[in-house]
């Protein structure tokens, strides 16, 4: 988790998501694939808890940048 600066949930066009910032600015996300529901905020936060943990188990990280048909909405 050294190149990972912050991981924090954000809304989405299609519903909330985990946001991770690298150091270097670039930015990730982990969202629902197309054929599941969107996620609350309550489990975009558990989604967010669980990236960390995996992060700081050692692994390496499994969120992909944002879909160009997605936005952030604030």
């Amino acid at each position: 988790m050294n190149n990972v600066k912050s991981i924090t949930t954000v809304n989405t066009s299609s519903g909330w998501a985990v946001r991770q910032i690298n150091n270097d600015g670039t930015e990730l996300y982990v969202i629902p694939d197309i054929f599941e529901p969107q996620y609350s905020m309550e489990h975009a936060q558990l989604a967010a808890e669980s990236l960390k943990h995996h992060l700081e188990s050692g692994g390496t990280t499994y969120a992909k940048p944002l879909p160009s048909s997605v936005r952030i909405v604030s």
